[in-house]
C-alpha cells in the first residue's frame, strides 16, 4: 500500500485520523465520527470538492472523500458528541491539504 488513512479511537468519541505516505506519517488531526459508522478498510471511491449533503438540508461537505453509502470524510467542525450521521469530520486546513494529497483507491482503514 503506498498510501494509507487511519482513523482511530482514542477515547470516548475522540479520533484521530492519520495520513500514511510509503510508511511515513505525512498528516495527523483530531477528527470525530459516529460510533455507527462502520470499521472496516474502505478505498475512496470519488473526491468531490463542493459536495452538499442529499440527505441533511443540503448542508455543506467540503473537500468530501467518498468512502460508501452516505459515507464521507469532509471538512466540518469537529466535536465530541454524536451529531455525525456516519460521515469522519476534520478540521479545516487539515481536510483541505487531505484532499488535495490524496487519489482515488487510496485504502481508508477505521479502527476502534
Amino acid at each position: 500500500i503506498d498510501s494509507l488513512i487511519v482513523v482511530a479511537k482514542q477515547k470516548n468519541w475522540e479520533y484521530t485520523l492519520s495520513y500514511y505516505i510509503d510508511g511515513r506519517l505525512v498528516l495527523a488531526s483530531e477528527s470525530s465520527i459516529w460510533a455507527a459508522t462502520q470499521k472496516w478498510l474502505f478505498d475512496i471511491k470519488e473526491k468531490i470538492e463542493r459536495k452538499r449533503s442529499s440527505r441533511y438540508d443540503n448542508a455543506p461537505m467540503p473537500y468530501s472523500l467518498y468512502l460508501y453509502g452516505h459515507v464521507f470524510i469532509h471538512q466540518w467542525l469537529v466535536n465530541w458528541e454524536k451529531i455525525s450521521h456516519g460521515c469522519v469530520r476534520m478540521p479545516g486546513l487539515y481536510q483541505e491539504v487531505l484532499y488535495h494529497n490524496t487519489k482515488v483507491w487510496t485504502k481508508v482503514l477505521i479502527v476502534l
